[in-house]
């Protein structure tokens, strides 16, 4: 209440509660995607503030309802007309489908809807800011009129006056004058909010999310994904996408070669011989035991099922694929140099992240040796410790210099000859460079391959082999010379391992 008793009006014209408003609070301070809204568009929209946060509760809550305009200051409501007008469209159905209740992707799409808005409409905010101005300007001078009036009356009351009474009645007269003047400005920046295209604004917020959710599916909670990913992890997300177009076409890259993978694995494991290797407690009604089954037999016995079912604890068979058995890990050496720019490194760090998640889901450990003219840096994925934050590392590791094989092949043969998990394991080698290998470590490397059995496959991203025929060719199992970056290649390897 105000201090005459009066209902407070509301800057918002979305109905909100105290959660609502804490957790739009929480990602205004955390949101890289917020914080930048407010440094690009911010400052183009008076309204801004006030339509980036009805946005995330148009967003983010589970029934979004607008409130009355007499509810909401005067201003306030011409984002009114851009709200109402975005949640009647099949677009926001769909972003809904992803944002309600979810506080970050509410974040990313009130962020891309407001920005959209405001930049791709910028000579009607133009218009609509200079309204505002008059708004403004008028309110000032109607709220002094009314606190002059309030005064004259007051001292009409202790003291009746006939030139007192002359000077309210044209103070009243003055300000019916500003009111008209406030409802011809906000009539005027209404026809401009109509003006406004607000289906491409929406739209451009379901890209954003539908691009956060490729980016993002495979790392969550599901079966065959990764390690869940955590509040902090999505909102680093977020910021890497803002700071960094090559992040955001890798990942896109990943999210494209992650499908191509697993579908090459369902394809494998269709025609892979399954055998029994063990006896386990779960809840996978397929491989029941025929004891366990017999539970169903008899009515009584089902509620022992049942609980059983329920707590994972039926004895079930536990079936290995014989594809996929007894395969070690995945060893990748990436060549990160000068020349792996563009198309090129984003294609073979896609690859390198969808073989990483094969190997996770085989419960394989994984390695990703990062190389140029050295050893710059080595990505772990050991089971059980698989990690977003450093699948999103790796995405955004960037150098150059010269090319050297030696090290990265020495790297891999550590790793090979150290830890019993890196046997019968499978090295891709990427690269667009030249450069030889010495006499003494293709031996070692050959040696290596004899008593761990594992298999090299060579990509060379270029039209021509090159030095690399030479080098590489006697330590690879297979060897292709790529010109074009096609789904078709990364198949080849997919299927390869």
């Amino acid at each position: 209440m105000g201090k005459t008793g009066k209902p407070l009006l509301d800057r918002q014209n979305l109905k909100h509660d105290l959660f609502d408003f804490s957790q739009y609070a929480k990602m205004k301070k955390q949101s890289a995607v917020l914080k930048d809204s407010f440094k690009g568009s911010g400052g183009n929209y008076t309204l801004y503030p006030e339509l980036l946060e009805d946005s995330f509760y148009a967003m983010f809550k589970y029934a979004p309802e607008l409130q009355p305009p007499e509810n909401v200051e005067l201003d306030a409501q011409l984002n009114r007309g851009l709200l109402a007008l975005a949640m009647e469209s099949n677009e926001y159905e769909q972003l809904r489908a992803s944002t309600r209740l979810d506080p970050v992707t509410s974040a990313t799409a009130a962020a891309a809807f407001a920005t959209s808005i405001v930049d791709e409409n910028p000579d009607v905010i133009d218009a609509i800011n200079k309204y505002l101005v008059q708004m403004k300007d008028t309110n000032v001078q109607i709220k002094d009129l009314q606190k002059e009036i309030k005064k004259q009356q007051q001292a009409q009351k202790k003291q009746p006056m006939p030139q007192t009474q002359q000077q309210i009645q044209m103070l009243q007269q003055s300000l019916k004058g500003l009111q008209q003047q406030q409802q011809q400005a906000c009539q005027g920046a209404q026809q401009q909010i109509q003006q406004v295209v607000i289906l491409p604004a929406v739209q451009t917020a379901l890209d954003a999310i539908e691009f956060e959710n490729e980016a993002l599916s495979g790392w969550g909670t599901g079966a065959g994904t990764l390690a869940p990913v955590s509040f902090e992890d999505r909102l680093a997300l977020q910021k890497a996408f803002l700071q960094n177009k090559k992040i955001r076409q890798i990942m896109q890259m990943a999210g494209r070669m992650r499908r191509l993978a697993f579908r090459k694995q369902k394809e494998k494991s269709k025609h892979a011989m399954e055998e029994i290797t063990d006896i386990v407690q779960s809840d996978d009604i397929a491989h029941l035991l025929i004891s366990e089954a017999a539970l169903l037999v008899e009515p009584e016995l089902e509620v022992i099922f049942d609980l059983k079912y329920t707590e994972k604890q039926l004895l079930t068979y536990e079936i290995t694929g014989n594809e996929t058995k007894g395969k070690g890990p995945i060893v990748v050496c990436l060549d990160v140099s000068g020349s792996m720019g563009g198309d090129r490194d984003c294609w073979a760090k896609g690859v390198a992240l969808a073989l990483v998640e094969i190997a996770h889901k085989e419960k394989r450990n994984a390695i990703v040796i990062v190389f140029d003219h050295s050893i710059q840096h080595i990505f772990e994925f050991m089971k059980g410790h698989f990690s977003f934050k450093t699948m999103l590392e790796l995405a955004s590791y960037f150098t150059g210099g010269g090319t050297a094989f030696d090290p990265p092949l020495e790297k891999a043969m550590e790793y090979l000859k150290t830890d019993a998990e890196f046997k019968k394991g499978d090295v891709i080698f990427i690269t667009d460079g030249e450069s030889d290998v010495s006499e003494h470590v293709k031996m070692d490397y050959l040696d290596l391959k004899v008593q761990l059995r594992f298999t090299h496959f060579t990509i060379v991203i270029g039209a021509e082999f090159g030095m690399v025929q030479h080098s590489l060719k006697p330590i690879s199992d297979r060897l292709i010379a790529v010109d074009s970056l096609t789904n078709e290649l990364a198949a080849d390897v997919f299927e390869s391992v």
